[in-house]
Parts: C-alpha cells; structure tokens; sequence
C-alpha cells in the first residue's frame, strides 16, 4: 500500500508534520529578527507567516481528505478479494475438481505415447550412431588403405629412381669385369697355344732324335 513510492501511514501524517516545520520556521524567524534587534513589525510578519502557512495546509488536507481516500481503497481492496475473487477461484477449484480425474487420464495417456516416442527415437538415434560408425570405419578403412598404396608407390618410386642412379655404375662395373676377363682369358689362350707349340716341337724334336739314332744303329 504505497503512494508515489511512499507508505500510506506516511502520507496520513504529512500534513501535521509540514504545519510543525511552517510554525518552528515562523518562530526561528522571529527569534532571529528579535536578537538582530529589528522592528516588532517585522517579527510579528515573521509570526503570522508560519501561522498562515501551517492553517492553509491544515485547510488543503481537509479539503483532500487523504485519510477518507485511504480507507476508501483498502475498502475497495477488501471488497474485490473477498466477493469477488475469492469467488472466483473458488469456481475455478470446483471446476478444476470436477475435472481433475479426466486431467489424470489424459496425462496418463500422454505420458504413455511420450514414452513410447521416446523409445522409437532412442531407436532411431541408435540406429543413426551405428551407421555413421560404420561410414566412419569404412572412410578409416579406405584411408588407411590409399595411405598403404602411396607409401608403397613412394617406395617403389624411391627403388627405382635408386636402380636409375645405380645403373651406370653398375653397367661401367660390368662392363670393366667383361674386359677384364677377356683380356685373361686371351692371354690363357695364348700360354696354351704357346705351351701347345712347344710340346709338338719337343715331340718333333724327340721323334727326329729317335730316327737319327735308329738310323745311326742301322749303319753301325
């Protein structure tokens, strides 16, 4: 119960307070002019004012009439909370009660198809999860396998680009060891052939040897 911000048992009390603090100013005037030794005309003004002030603000609070206005709102209050909707919800509780069984049956019933929605979807979700876990093996699977064919493509390559380097050396190797053996075995052909030449002249030799000492023993 607030006005402007401000309780109700403020406001009752106001127009008293503002006509005590017209008077105590009225008279503070007073005193103060009398101790600065002015004229009494001016300290009875001075009187008369905070008399007039604080009599014309009793006079506007009983034209206003705060106190009647604020029993005639709580009056107001009152009569709305107790006849009409006390009332009111008092219906609504019967209805309600009336009610109140259907309204257990439906949300048993709606309860028993959430839960069975509910189910269906977990089943989806789980049907959903193991696919994509499958995809996911299949794409692992795939990429492990082209991981598997470039590395062995890259080590085929590196294998052959080392052959491609290799290869000159090892051809000029060969190609040395080949003339290395020709030239042996051109010079074992030539000690056979030699050693072949002196066997048939010593051969020739003994033979004409032979004959000359037979033919000699003839003569003798």
């Amino acid at each position: 119960r607030r006005l402007l911000g401000f309780p109700l048992s403020a406001w009752r009390g106001i127009h008293i307070q503002l006509a005590c603090i017209c008077l105590l100013g009225g008279a503070v005037v007073a005193l103060y002019l009398c101790i600065q030794m002015a004229p009494t005309k001016d300290v009875l003004v001075a009187m008369f004012q905070g008399l007039w002030t604080s009599a014309f603000l009793l006079l506007v609070d009983g034209f206003c009439m705060i106190s009647s206005k604020a029993e005639n709102v709580r009056c107001g209050l009152c009569d709305y909370l107790e006849n009409y909707l006390k009332v009111r919800l008092e219906h609504d509780y019967e209805v309600w009660g009336k009610n109140r069984e259907e309204l257990r049956q439906t949300k048993a019933v709606l309860d028993a198809q959430l839960q069975v929605i509910d189910e269906k979807a977990y089943l989806r979700q789980k049907k959903l999860a193991r696919r994509q876990e499958k995809k996911l093996a299949k794409q692992t699977r795939t990429a492990e396998k082209k991981k598997q064919v470039a590395v062995t493509k890259e080590l085929a390559a590196t294998k052959q680009s080392r052959r491609t380097k290799r290869r000159p050396e090892a051809e000029q190797k060969i190609r040395r060891d080949v003339a290395i053996l020709k030239q042996e075995v051109q010079e074992r052909r030539k000690r056979d052939a030699e050693a072949m030449a002196l066997a048939v002249a010593m051969e020739m030799e003994k033979s004409t040897s032979r004959q000359v000492e037979e033919i000699l023993q003839g003569l003798v």
